[in-house]
């Protein structure tokens, strides 16, 4: 073997040990880690008394942690049933809840007000951003 190709062989395992490296060093706890966030507050035309919320997991991981949205308004606000919680969606699955019925946030049948809307307000699911949590809206009663 001539010097030229064993200089060529170093320098290839040298770069794939380089690459190597790299990725392992890149690979970081937030990559194991959920985010969730709320991507919508509205009403349904068939059900104007209630809203839904809509949320999902940014992050790349289900824990199989639970949590609770915690509601509020400029009347009232709502904590979340303890006893029905919710459960981390698989990563970029947007999901849906169920009616919350608007008199839990002390508003009127077709009331506008602005609701806001925390995910994981309790801090029981280890994410990889909490800065995403909260997300408010009008919602206009019809």
């Amino acid at each position: 073997m001539n010097y030229k190709s064993f200089s060529s062989i170093v320098l290839i395992i040298s770069l794939m040990l380089l690459l190597n490296s790299c990725s392992e060093s890149d690979t970081s706890t937030t990559d194991s880690q959920t985010d969730l966030v709320i991507t919508d507050i509205y009403k349904k035309p068939g059900n104007p008394n209630a809203i839904y919320i809509k949320y999902m997991n940014l992050g790349n991981a289900t824990a199989g942690e639970t949590f609770l949205i915690k509601l509020s308004s400029s009347k009232g606000s709502f904590d979340g049933n303890a006893n029905h919680r919710f459960t981390v969606p698989a990563p970029n699955i947007e999901t849906e809840t169920g009616a919350y019925k608007i008199d839990l946030l002390s508003l009127a049948n077709n009331e506008t007000a602005q609701i806001t809307a925390e995910i994981d307000w309790e801090g029981k699911s280890e994410e990889s951003d909490e800065t995403n949590n909260s997300f408010s809206k009008i919602v206009y009663g019809h």
